[in-house]
């Protein structure tokens, strides 16, 4: 169907379906029922279409949900092709994932900016986690200094020693 307003393609697919579903009772009424074998297939048709218009919407969702459990935020919904109602979803969806994309990006340059840093000091940097004093990061000066082997782990929080 070409409408553009969410709506009305839905109305237009009810009031389908209900002529679809009258057309038996006229049928009999004229003592046509052999008919009826070619109302069958286009009821059926119709059922489905109206479903899979449905299930649209709930797949672009699911889908979004899946990219943000999964941090794939590579996916991008095309908002032109949408239905008018479905335009700010799309738009909505597509800003999230831009700014996923953008956080994540940030996350991982200062990250990698990080280890540069501890990569460079000279002064010996432990990073902890407060709660219960496990040591998350050591750099190569501290190390040294107390002769402790390589242990690769994340950084919390960072003290100067």
């Amino acid at each position: 169907m070409g409408f553009r307003n969410l709506e009305w393609a839905l109305i237009a697919r009810i009031m389908l379906l209900l002529i679809t579903m009258s057309i038996p009772a006229f049928v009999v009424a004229q003592g046509w029922s052999e008919a009826l074998v070619f109302w069958l297939p286009v009821f059926v048709f119709q059922v489905l279409d109206l479903l899979r218009f449905l299930r649209k919407t709930q797949t672009e969702f699911n889908q979004f949900i899946q990219s943000v459990h999964y941090r794939d935020f590579s996916r991008h919904f095309d908002v032109q092709q949408a239905y008018t109602q479905l335009q700010p979803l799309r738009k909505g969806f597509n800003e999230i994932n831009s700014t996923f994309k953008t956080i994540t990006l940030e996350k991982e340059t200062q990250y990698h900016n990080l280890q540069k840093v501890m990569e460079l000091v000279e002064t010996g940097i432990l990073s902890y986690y407060m709660e219960n004093g496990e040591v998350v990061l050591m750099n190569e000066s501290l190390r040294k200094l107390l002769h402790v082997p390589f242990t690769g782990a994340a950084p919390a929080t960072t003290a100067l020693i």
